[in-house]
């Protein structure tokens, strides 16, 4: 991440992302992983030859391997 907030988060990437709405799962401090549905609003590519997507958080998502998720249902863009 590069900046994150209550309600969005902003971060680098390599490669671009062909959704405009993406599951971004965290490691916690105390071991648990939490995911969440965001929906991307903007993304540039830098002159350091990185991408940076930015976005607000839709929805708290089970995490992946929990097999009750149906990542099918994730809205399309």
């Amino acid at each position: 991440g590069r900046d994150i907030s209550l309600g969005g988060i902003s971060f680098t990437h390599t490669d671009p992302l062909s959704f405009r709405n993406i599951a971004l799962t965290f490691a916690l401090d105390d071991g648990v992983f939490a995911s969440v549905e965001t929906r991307l609003t903007w993304c540039r590519f830098t002159l350091e030859g990185v991408y940076e997507s930015g976005g607000f958080f839709l929805r708290t998502l089970a995490i992946p391997s929990d097999r009750s998720e149906d990542w099918s249902q994730l809205r399309l863009a």
